[in-house]
This record gives structure tokens, C-alpha cells and sequence, in this order.
């Protein structure tokens, strides 16, 4: 069961936003913890560099329901 309780661990080996997003996407997984995803893609998604970091943000944040953030990463990729 995801959880922010069980996920929290798995933050701390996170060192990429694809990895990040990964996490943010397991969140958004039964039951869902959207608020938790939106909290680990706000961290990280500003600071990526890495075209595939960008998309996988992009990825998370259109799960999350927010295309706008989403095609705003994928144009700076």
C-alpha cells in the first residue's frame, strides 16, 4: 500500500526528478495521496535539467491533472 507514511522512505534514495516523479506517481497509486505527489513535484521540478527529467515531471504533473505545468516542463525541455 502506497502511502506517504510508507513512501517517505523511498524519498530520501531519490536523487533525479525522474525519480521523484516515479515516487510522486506511486503516490497517486490506491489509495491516492495527491496532495503528497503535488508536494514532490513543487520540490523538484523547477530544478531539473535533464530532458528526462522534464518529461517525467511533465508525466506526474498531467496525473496530477495539471496539463498547463505539464506542457510548460515539456517546452523547456
Amino acid at each position: 500500500m502506497a502511502t506517504r507514511d510508507t513512501l517517505t522512505p523511498k524519498e530520501a534514495q531519490c536523487s533525479s526528478g525522474a525519480e521523484y516523479a516515479a515516487l510522486a506517481l506511486e503516490a497517486l497509486q490506491e489509495p491516492a495521496d495527491a496532495a503528497y505527489a503535488k508536494e514532490l513535484m513543487d520540490r523538484v521540478a523547477d530544478d531539473c535539467q535533464f530532458t528526462k527529467d522534464l518529461a517525467a515531471c511533465a508525466i506526474a504533473y498531467h496525473a496530477l491533472g495539471e496539463q498547463g505545468r505539464a506542457e510548460e516542463l515539456l517546452q523547456t525541455a
